[in-house]
């Protein structure tokens, strides 16, 4: 499934720095053997949860109906993980519930732009392992949110789906552009598409018809030039807001 051996060591290099290399090896029985010689029954739960948790993907093919659907689920979860470097879907888990609890809408753009770009990535054929380890996800989700938080109304308009789609799947051939671009230089991508891809889209915004209809063209941003007469901002200010 992950292609020729010497195709997917050349661009696991290129983004070694995310690459789990055990990722496809690891299984529950060695997970829970490895749990039990070095921390005991009472934190096998833990140690499963542990780092990337490289057996879940040999389990969603064995125990769950329709693998390829919970196997969607799961690079998903890690790609919104991998916004914190975490390979993890149960980072990615709770990151989803802070986003709901936050607005329910910017999730859901960013849930859009994250599916599309996680598909489009299997479209385009590049390495399944790279991307069941969230890396062609990450970067598409915080176009979504990005969108979302520049986008003045809450209803979701079929303009803003469209270009969240859009955006998300240039982000994801930036992302592997990018990446081939810094490879000699031992410099992974990060989030480097996802500025690219979002300002570009806003800078277009602002030559767009009818665009105060869809973007927030004057945020309400006080301003500081020649203004003598402002309060420097206080020690415990500077603390509290960071």
């Amino acid at each position: 499934e992950q292609g020729d051996a010497d195709t997917v060591s050349e661009e696991c290099k290129i983004f070694s720095v995310y690459f789990d290399s055990d990722f496809f090896h690891d299984s529950i029985s060695s997970t829970l053997a490895k749990s039990k010689e070095d921390t005991g029954y009472w934190l096998i739960f833990f140690q499963a949860l542990n780092a990337t948790m490289s057996w879940l993907p040999s389990a969603i093919n064995e125990y769950l109906p329709m693998p390829e659907l919970f196997s969607l689920v799961e690079w998903n979860l890690r790609s919104i993980g991998q916004v914190f470097f975490c390979n993890n879907p149960v980072t990615g888990l709770v990151i989803v519930i802070a986003l709901a609890v936050q607005s329910t809408h910017i999730l859901a753009y960013g849930i859009i732009a994250l599916v599309v770009g996680n598909i489009f990535a299997l479209l385009l054929k590049f390495d399944r392992g790279l991307i069941a380890s969230g890396l062609f996800g990450f970067n598409s989700f915080l176009c979504g949110l990005a969108i979302a938080t520049f986008h003045s109304g809450s209803d979701f308009e079929h303009s803003m789906i469209l270009s969240t789609i859009m955006v998300s799947m240039l982000s994801v051939i930036l992302f592997v552009a990018v990446g081939k671009t810094l490879g000699p230089y031992k410099s992974p991508p990060f989030t480097i598409p996802f500025n690219l891809v979002t300002l570009a889209f806003l800078i277009a915004s602002s030559t767009m018809t009818n665009v105060e209809t869809i973007m927030v063209i004057d945020p309400a941003l006080p301003s500081y030039a020649n203004d003598n007469e402002q309060s420097l901002i206080t020690a415990k200010a500077f603390v509290n807001g960071i």
